[in-house]
């Protein structure tokens, strides 16, 4: 029978990998799933568990380690491989899948090298602008985690793109190549069980609405400074920005303080709390444009939850949702750092409001982001390298 070991230290900090990880459990796929707890975020530990259905499917925490493996990463790797040799059944193990490529990508690679047991890693953000930036001295052990994975996972064709042309060697990217494989992180089913096949037609006041965490690398600020720039060119647009408070995210007492200072005195921004699906489902619907200018972006869930609901979209040139579309189908890519290009993005989105939440409705958005679709992808996946 497959049996997969996830090896995810994010497990309780996004609900990405619970959605994988319950719809594999639906196609019968026995998992184990090891979550290396980081002491900075313990109160995670519960936060994403569910009931298998799956006989002998299980999680298991490991919180050995201390506060500063933060500081010493080889210390911090071999800690958590020693983890999963002791209290992982290993015999009864397929396939290991790291949910990244630099911490849990190099514990699958140094308990491959003891046990023969293949892996596959994904690729995300946190690996390109932390580990390669910041421990560039690391880069020949990253690119030796890359050679022998049996599968590197990219969560979008832009991000894939961005690693090959920027971050890896060519002859890395020339030896990858062909075990590389691009599958997209899924969205809740619950925007998609209560998808929006209605066209949207534009309000008076255009209401934009922002939804994600109050942290510099959303770049609201910048937002809020290109709505600032529509009024003053004669548009007559408003912004929600809903997000404040979102539970377990790091956030900067000093950037939400600047938002609010930002905000002050312009009742055309509402800055809101974070909303439960059902009322952030409602929020979308009431609104025109969702915009979301991310500095740096490996996927972008919320994007494809506002095309759910039938918002066209502002999001970032070259950064992960860039690249699923084309620029101008259901919406415009942007520069991030450029206030004035996020401005005129909004402002092509009003003028082409029609084409655009024509076009949304149209999509096949179960095919592309149906975790259940992903799941099954997965498993392919997981069978062609047990074949190979």
């Amino acid at each position: 029978m497959l049996h997969i070991l996830h090896i995810s230290n994010d497990f309780g900090g996004t609900e990405v990998y619970r959605n994988l990880y319950q719809h594999l459990d639906n196609l019968g796929v026995k998992q184990t799933i090891f979550v290396p707890v980081n002491p900075r975020v313990k109160n995670r530990v519960g936060n994403h568990d569910f009931n298998f259905k799956t006989e002998c499917s299980k999680i298991i925490y490991s919180t050995s380690q201390k506060w500063y493996h933060r500081y010493w990463y080889t210390r911090k790797i071999s800690e958590v491989v020693k983890d999963v040799m002791w209290l992982v059944h290993l015999d009864d193990i397929s396939v290991i899948h790291a949910g990244t490529l630099c911490m849990t990508g190099a514990v699958a690679f140094e308990v491959s090298k003891k046990t023969k047991i293949p892996y596959i890693a994904t690729v995300r953000n946190t690996d390109i602008n932390t580990y390669f930036k910041l421990m560039w001295w690391k880069k020949s052990y990253f690119y030796s985690i890359l050679l022998n994975a049996k599968k590197v996972v990219f969560i979008s064709p832009q991000y894939k793109k961005n690693c090959f042309q920027h971050y890896f060697k060519k002859s890395i990217t020339d030896k990858i190549e062909a075990n590389s494989i691009i599958i997209p992180n899924g969205i809740d089913s619950y925007y998609l069980n209560n998808r929006s096949l209605v066209v949207k037609s534009l309000n008076e006041p255009t209401e934009i609405i922002f939804a994600g965490g109050y942290r510099n690398n959303k770049n609201l600020l910048r937002l809020i400074k290109a709505i600032d720039l529509l009024k003053t060119g004669g548009y007559n647009v408003t912004l929600t920005a809903i997000g404040r408070s979102l539970p377990n995210r790091k956030v900067s007492k000093d950037y939400v303080e600047l938002l609010e200072k930002e905000s002050l005195g312009k009742d055309y921004i509402s800055l809101v709390d974070y909303k439960q699906k059902d009322e952030l489902c409602t929020a979308y619907r009431k609104a025109d444009i969702f915009v979301m200018p991310s500095i740096l972006e490996t996927f972008g869930l919320s994007y494809a939850e506002a095309l759910s609901q039938g918002l066209p979209i502002v999001y970032t040139k070259g950064q992960g949702f860039d690249g699923f579309y084309k620029n101008g189908e259901v919406g415009y890519a942007v520069q991030a750092l450029d206030v004035e290009d996020i401005a005129e993005g909004i402002e092509n989105a009003i003028n082409n409001y029609s084409f655009l939440a024509q076009n949304v409705v149209n999509l096949s958005l179960n095919e592309d982001f149906e975790w259940g679709q992903i799941a099954k992808r997965y498993c392919r996946l997981y069978d062609t390298i047990l074949r190979s």
